[in-house]
């Protein structure tokens, strides 16, 4: 904006206003028929024409005010314009004889009387040379007078609407109720529905099993959780969803894991990745971008997004000492994660969109293997889905159940390819455990509310990215 000061302004054309004079008079007349506007008695020689001269101030600024040269509106290549136009007295006349017009309107004098006890408080508007009983009376008459044109205008308002016709008015609030809101002005009054009461509680009851799982988990004594971390955290969030499938690979685990595990092959096996590549990786964590891209038609070409995972790899023990070392963890879940000795050897791969993306603000995929007596794989993966706001919600209702077929498809050809070549296996893997995505980080944990979303086997978005 470039403010211009008064000898700098650019001279306007004078235009010629098409506020008529003539509607103007007969609708001042018809006002001052009313007795909602009466004048003081100093004031009745002058009141008509006062009337007048608001009334067409008011129009005039109204039609500047929506003018080409006020307001400019273009929507989808036109051009919207407001015009306002004089009636024809004789449908102005013919509107006047419905039998319609309000009756007499009772101002809440109250109310009056305390704006005006205000205005002759405030010394910003108070006329020194004037008497305060004559100030008094000339607030009094144009307050009971903006009431009066704005009822005046209200009743003369007609919308139509789907063969409907809405009529508006304008009423004084009852002093009783005027009365019983001053004396419970110190009163806040909280209501709360029967359901938001069970929505707090559900709440209260999550956090209580999580405190006490963390208790018990610092003591060694952690039971294993009997549903899966992701569909607490959704219940506590409307924006988040969470998704369990479960499904039996005949594989060794070798290869089922080596398949989610090689970051760098993605783009050739896994459906709408667009690219991969592995950032950084350390003795901790790999640092991992993953391209998806969703073909949306010929016009609207390919939506995507460059997502960066935290990616931490559990591969399972290949040797009794090795098995033996994963099950020194240092909580019975890892211990359980790694594999015991003596025991089914398991693997783990969680991917964790920490910093969110485009379309989430958190997204979290936790696969888990586990070796069966017969030589074949338990796979079971958890999505954790937080959008960022209500829009990305279809996208992802609508889009999981078709992701999910098409990756878990893929995914057991992949593990069957690898199994045929050897089993593969992942390179450099990060070592040690991945970190249980039971805690989420603050923005996230603090935000959680909303009832849960799981789906379960073959539904869900399992693999646009793991």
């Amino acid at each position: 904006l470039v403010a211009r000061e008064a000898g700098e302004a650019e001279a306007r054309p004078r235009v010629r206003s098409s506020v008529g004079v003539e509607q103007v008079e007969a609708l001042v007349d018809r006002m001052l028929k009313s007795r909602d506007v009466q004048a003081p008695l100093f004031m009745a020689s002058i009141q008509r024409q006062l009337l007048m001269n608001c009334t067409v101030v008011i129009l005039q600024l109204l039609e500047d005010l929506t003018s080409d040269r006020q307001m400019q509106l273009s929507l989808l290549g036109h051009a919207l314009r407001v015009q306002l136009d004089p009636l024809p007295m004789e449908r102005l006349w013919d509107a006047g004889d419905g039998g319609d017009e309000p009756g007499c309107f009772e101002v809440n004098e109250n109310a009056v009387e305390e704006l005006v006890d205000a205005l002759l408080e405030d010394t910003e508007v108070q006329f020194v040379l004037v008497p305060d009983m004559l100030e008094a009376e000339v607030y009094r008459y144009v307050i009971r007078m903006v009431i009066g044109m704005a009822r005046f205008v209200l009743s003369r308002l007609r919308i139509r609407l789907f063969g409907l016709e809405v009529r508006l008015d304008l009423e004084a609030e009852p002093p009783e109720r005027v009365e019983e809101r001053r004396e419970d002005g110190d009163i806040h009054r909280l209501v709360v529905s029967q359901g938001d009461l069970q929505l707090l509680m559900d709440r209260l009851e999550i956090e209580k099993q999580h405190i006490k799982r963390e208790l018990q988990s610092r003591h060694g004594e952690v039971e294993p959780p009997l549903v899966h971390p992701f569909v607490e955290m959704a219940a506590l969030d409307p924006l988040s969803r969470s998704l369990a499938v479960q499904l039996s690979v005949a594989v060794p685990i070798a290869a089922a894991y080596a398949a989610i595990a090689e970051l760098d092959a993605y783009p050739a096996w896994m459906p709408l990745c667009t690219s991969a590549s592995v950032v950084r990786r350390d003795h901790e964590r790999v640092d991992w971008e993953l391209g998806i891209g969703f073909p949306m038609g010929s016009v609207l070409g390919t939506i995507g997004d460059t997502i960066r995972y935290r990616v931490t790899l559990a591969e399972p023990a290949g040797a009794p000492e090795k098995a033996a070392a994963s099950a020194e963890a240092s909580t019975p879940e890892l211990r359980r994660t790694a594999g015991s000795a003596g025991g089914p050897r398991g693997a783990r791969v969680v991917a964790d969109a920490v910093d969110g993306f485009a379309y989430g603000k958190r997204l979290v995929y936790d696969w888990r293997f586990t070796e069966t007596p017969n030589g074949e794989t338990d796979v079971r993966l958890n999505v954790f889905f937080q959008a960022t706001s209500v829009l990305c919600l279809p996208l992802w209702d609508s889009l999981q159940v078709v992701i999910s077929g098409a990756v878990l498809h893929k995914f057991r050809e992949r593990a069957g390819k690898l199994a045929h070549e050897g089993g593969g296996g992942p390179a450099e893997p990060a070592s040690g455990v991945p970190e249980e995505p039971t805690a989420p980080k603050a923005p996230l944990h603090g935000d959680l509310r909303g009832p849960a979303r799981q789906a379960g086997q073959g539904g869900g978005a399992a693999g646009a990215s793991a």
